[in-house]
């Protein structure tokens, strides 16, 4: 029912209370005794209290936000979300149909219930008069709110098989790979993302610390929002950091379109690389550590981009990428979406909770130190967790980026042409270094019969130690997914972040994502 037939029925029932009833009680015959005044009374009454009714309904479609708010007044309770009836607001199910949010009878009455709790609360988020809405619940409001659509189509629906109102929405999560990454994340800050590359779907993503989204209280709310561990915000979407070397992927895609081969080598000094009016050399992890410990460090010597790929070099890829310039590494980092707030619904669902921030690049007018930086993921480069995912979807996906999603049903955009398909696998290739040679910083990724590529990072920051990321996709041959994982102040990525992307892929070839064609 739209606002205007709604407000055409109160016009139409005030009319009736105004003219209709006085006539009813004045109507008799001629030279006829008065009516009786209990029976005018009742006459009155019972007109009064129809137009009342089909008032009150008339303001409940009118107004669907009011009719809301007195069905969740019983949030004040510590339930974020109270329901009239179990069939008030649909359910949500990850990808195969398992329940994430279910609406069930207890003794406070009928609830919403997220069945995985914290480990999932963040992309599902809540829906509260007090609080307001996040995450899913928030961007599928008109999906899942049956509040709006009139009484007797609800009712009629009810024992209809596949009607929509009383199926869950689905989304594109995988609940085994969400709970996995979730249990590995731990109550450490950061995140987890994993896609895939082909579609573009959402199958995990975990930010921590969490929350109890079913124990919304005003004191443990305030508790939240005052943490200064921030544990309601989204980090996988709205956490800006700086990639470290997950970035030199996108600086190997800007080198090998600008005419550097596999084989262009450096021979770059063991103090490091000191670009032109820089006063501090860009140095590798291994000069850093033997400084450290009060060790000499002779350097790599002459690398190739393969060698320089697997070992991290820092020096490799900042001397060369100061070549480049940084309007060719803006243009490359623009490419792969990197500026981009990417949104994980389709146009129209658009909330702040499921949108990434826009992330930083260089500046053209940048330097040649700044240059230097930037081509190595520090500087002006700052990212979201869902960009690097996106980054390490897009070579999986051999060059193309999928936007990302999470409604399981809704189409799929056309696919953005980042670098050509040579390039994409030449990058992959590289990624694959870094997993097989002995010397590589992500050989903790190997799995075996599975083959992985991936990049790590160890991102400097000013407020403390570095934070540790991983990126990568799985198989490398015939990828099924990609994924990107942060801890904040975690050191280096091969310690911190690499462990915990080895028990998502675990988890994954566990439930069958890394073996044979098709999804599981």
């Amino acid at each position: 029912m739209d606002y205007a037939l709604a407000l055409w029925r109160l016009v139409c029932l005030l009319i009736l209370a105004l003219v209709v009833g006085p006539l009813l009680r004045c109507r008799r015959p001629a030279g006829a005794p008065p009516a009786p005044a209990s029976l005018a009374a009742f006459s009155g009454v019972i007109t009064f209290g129809f137009v009342l009714v089909l008032g009150l309904q008339a303001v409940w479609t009118l107004t669907p936000e009011v009719s809301q708010g007195f069905r969740d007044c019983a949030a004040l309770d510590r339930r974020a979300y109270r329901l009239r009836s179990p069939h008030d607001r649909r359910t949500l199910a990850d990808r195969a149909g398992t329940p994430l949010v279910v609406n069930l009878t207890t003794e406070q009455g009928i609830v919403r219930q997220h069945v995985f709790g914290g480990r999932i609360a963040h992309v599902l988020g809540y829906h509260s008069p007090r609080f307001g809405q996040t995450g899913a619940e928030a961007a599928c409001n008109t999906e899942l709110s049956t509040a709006r659509r009139p009484a007797w189509t609800i009712l009629g629906s009810l024992g209809r098989p596949g009607n929509p109102l009383t199926q869950p929405l689905r989304l594109t999560l995988d609940a085994g790979l969400q709970t996995a990454a979730a249990d590995a994340l731990g109550n450490r800050c950061g995140a987890v993302v994993v896609l895939a590359p082909a579609t573009g779907e959402v199958l995990a993503m975990v930010s921590g610390p969490s929350f109890d989204p079913d124990n919304l209280s005003q004191a443990s709310f305030r508790a939240l929002r005052d943490d200064p561990r921030r544990p309601l915000l989204n980090r996988a979407l709205a956490g800006l950091y700086p990639p470290g070397s997950t970035f030199k992927p996108v600086t190997a895609a800007a080198l090998l379109a600008h005419g550097y081969g596999l084989a262009t080598a450096v021979t770059v000094p063991a103090e490091g690389y000191l670009a032109p009016g820089d006063s501090q050399p860009i140095r590798d992890h291994e000069a850093s550590e033997a400084a450290r410990l009060g060790h000499s460090w002779a350097g790599h010597g002459r690398l190739t981009m393969r060698d320089a790929m697997a070992m991290s070099a820092n020096g490799y890829f900042a001397a060369l990428g100061s070549r480049l310039g940084p309007g060719v590494l803006a243009d490359a980092g623009r490419a792969f979406g990197l500026d981009r707030p990417w949104a994980l619904t389709p146009d129209g669902w658009q909330t702040d909770d499921l949108m990434a921030r826009a992330g930083s690049l260089p500046d053209p007018a940048d330097n040649p130190a700044q240059c230097a930086r930037a081509a190595i993921g520090q500087g002006r480069v700052l990212v979201t967790p869902l960009h690097m995912a996106l980054v390490a979807a897009t070579v999986a996906n051999h060059g193309q980026l999928r936007p990302p999603r999470l409604l399981l049903d809704a189409g799929s955009p056309e696919p953005l042409l980042v670098m050509t398909q040579p390039i994409a696998d030449r990058v992959a290739g590289l990624m694959r270094c870094a997993v097989t040679d002995p010397r590589g910083t992500a050989r903790g990724l190997r799995l075996g019969a599975v083959p992985v590529a991936a990049k790590t990072g160890s991102a400097e920051n000013s407020n403390g130690e570095p934070h540790a990321w991983v990126i990568g996709f799985a198989p490398s041959n015939q990828p099924r997914l990609a994924f990107a994982v942060l801890v904040e102040h975690g050191g280096a990525g091969s310690k911190a972040a690499v462990p915990i992307a080895r028990s998502v892929l675990d988890a994954a070839r566990r439930e069958g994502w890394l073996s044979g064609g098709g999804t599981p």
